[in-house]
């Protein structure tokens, strides 16, 4: 006993759950032979069926290849580029558009636009033919034609499939057709529309933008405005004979100059107002702004040359001597007149310019208006500027010769069916039907809940397994039953309980218990699939067989077992197929 407490967690043999059993589905397989083999034959026999039975699909083809060059013309990239109005660009259609590509191609040949007139010619054959086409669309027929893009060129294949051999190459031949007449078909309809939308609005946009010019030149004389509007496009005006002498340069606004000289100088004369005049006796005060009177230019040189001969005289005198002193003094006297006249420099200068200022200023009504004015005058500009260019890019497009495909073979058809592959669909039905009947024994054995695996049970029983044992190994199994027998007897038991979780596997409970009985003969062995007819047994083994016991079951056995509150010695696996 005291042996078997000790291996309680020792299980050498355990697996992870949730490891990959090959055994395990081998066996699952054999177990559910019948049901697989029904499962595989029954799946090969249908794609069989499905390959013999089905109509052969026949193919017509042929090749396109795409005109790159014209199609990127670089006026067609140029218009698109210059051309922001979704009017406009809507007009142009799709005579040329920036962002064609080799898919928009291929999308504009599978469109209706294109493929319509084929596919009622298809319906109506068809319903001659027998067949009710009351609800075929045309997205239920384009699924026929196909359009590859071999690698690495611009050629595309062109294919079109159908179940009667009889329409497949008139079908294709019509395809082609249709493609070849397309290119170009409402190009020059679209331009040819979108150039007379151009003159109109050219000439309603022109009146608009020299009628607003004039306004605006008009206003500005009267109101002794001297700007012009920045940020116009370079184009020419006609302006009236009277106001030739306006300057069609743009200058900048000159109440805005003397508005930043007015703080320059009023920075200045606090400046100049800061300085401590008292220490400037032996240097020329800074010299903050240009002084232009000579009167003022002389007190600075005279100011420059007492400097010069205080330097000097510093060579010869002490700072205390009457000379070096008298210097000083009339430097310092210098210095607060220049200081003083500078102070009534910028305060002229100041006042001068702030009553010019006061003669340029307007009324804010005038300003908000000429504001505006400037606004719309650009605002036209900018759009006859557009406008001008687009129709000049226009009427070169119209001269080029834009064919975005061109035929390079005959349409023809395989006389062999490309459909069904026989082959093909019977050898995948073959891997479909192994895959099915194993996936169907695998459900089986699941759906079943019975437990076949140790580790399975081992994930339910977290209790000491005793061992595993093969019935059709007599003397191995024989063996290990004694030595279990011979182990339980030295704990001097009188009752040992041998439970089952269900009565599907009495014979080989009756098996076992016949071996222990023989070795441990002092030993009262009780059997029951009920835990309450072994309350009295001082010890109990758990005895479990494979494919017999089912989930449910184990879950409700250690239910039971913890509310009869007694312990279990362990439990022994009956792996016997």
């Amino acid at each position: 006993m005291t042996n078997l407490k000790e291996n309680s967690n020792n299980n050498d043999d355990y697996k992870p759950y949730n490891e990959f059993d090959l055994k395990f589905l081998l066996d699952s397989i054999l177990r559910r032979s019948k049901l697989s083999l029904i499962v595989a034959s029954s799946t090969v026999f249908l794609s069989f069926c499905y390959a013999f039975s089905s109509k052969p699909v026949y193919q017509g083809e042929f090749q396109i290849v795409l005109n790159q060059k014209n199609k990127n013309s670089v006026t067609g990239a140029a218009l698109f580029n210059a051309v922001s109005d979704p009017t406009i660009r809507g007009l142009i259609g799709s005579a040329f558009n920036n962002s064609s590509n080799i898919n928009t191609e291929v999308e504009i040949l599978k469109s209706k636009s294109v493929l319509t007139p084929i596919f009622e010619f298809v319906k109506e054959q068809k319903e001659l033919e027998g067949n009710n086409m009351k609800n075929y669309k045309f997205s239920d027929w384009v699924s026929n034609v196909n359009i590859e893009l071999k690698a690495r060129t611009s050629v595309l294949n062109v294919s079109y499939k159908d179940s009667s051999i009889d329409l497949v190459l008139p079908v294709v031949r019509k395809i082609s057709n249709a493609y070849k007449s397309y290119p170009g078909r409402d190009k020059n309809k679209g331009l040819l529309e979108a150039l007379n939308y151009f003159d109109k609005q050219i000439e309603i946009i022109t009146d608009k933008s020299e009628k607003t010019y004039r306004e605006y030149i008009s206003f500005s004389l009267e109101n002794n405005l001297n700007t012009l509007p920045t940020g116009l496009p370079v184009r020419s005006y006609t302006i009236p004979n009277n106001l030739d002498k306006v300057e069609e340069k743009i200058t900048i606004d000159p109440r805005l100059m003397i508005q930043n000289q007015i703080q320059e100088l009023e920075i200045e004369k606090k400046e100049v107002e800061s300085l401590d005049i008292d220490q400037y006796d032996d240097r020329t005060m800074p010299e903050f702004v240009q002084i232009t009177e000579e009167r003022n230019r002389n007190l600075i040189s005279v100011l420059d040359n007492k400097v010069v001969l205080l330097g000097e005289a510093r060579n010869f005198f002490t700072e205390e001597d009457t000379e070096i002193v008298k210097l000083k003094n009339n430097i310092r006297y210098l210095n607060k007149k220049l200081h003083t006249k500078t102070l009534e420099y910028l305060d002229i200068e100041i006042r001068n310019l702030k009553s010019r200022l006061k003669i340029l200023s307007k009324p804010k009504d005038i300003v908000i208006k000429s504001k505006e004015m400037q606004r719309e005058l650009i605002r036209l500009d900018t759009v006859l500027v557009n406008l001008e260019n687009s129709k000049g890019i226009i009427s070169l497009q119209l001269e080029e010769e834009t064919n975005p495909w061109q035929l390079i073979s005959t349409p023809f058809m395989d006389d062999s069916p490309i459909a069904p592959k026989k082959k093909q669909i019977v050898a995948l039905g073959l891997f479909a039907g192994i895959f099915l009947g194993v996936a169907s024994a695998i459900f089986a054995d699941k759906y079943s809940g019975l437990i076949y695996s140790l580790k399975d049970f081992q994930s339910f029983l977290n209790f000491n397994l005793l061992k595993e044992i093969d019935l059709n190994d007599t003397e191995k199994w024989e063996d290990s039953i004694n030595m279990l027998g011979e182990n339980i007897s030295q704990s001097k038991i009188n009752q040992l309980g041998i439970v089952l979780v269900n009565n599907n596997y009495l014979e080989e409970v009756k098996k076992i218990t016949k071996i222990l009985r023989k070795s441990m003969p002092n030993v009262n062995i009780v059997t029951s699939s009920k835990l309450m007819d072994l309350s009295s047994c001082e010890d109990i083994i758990l005895l479990v067989s494979k494919g017999k016991v089912k989930k449910s079951e184990l879950v409700e056995f250690k239910q039971k077992l913890k509310l009869l509150n007694k312990p279990l010695l362990g439990w022994l696996y009956d792996s016997t197929d």
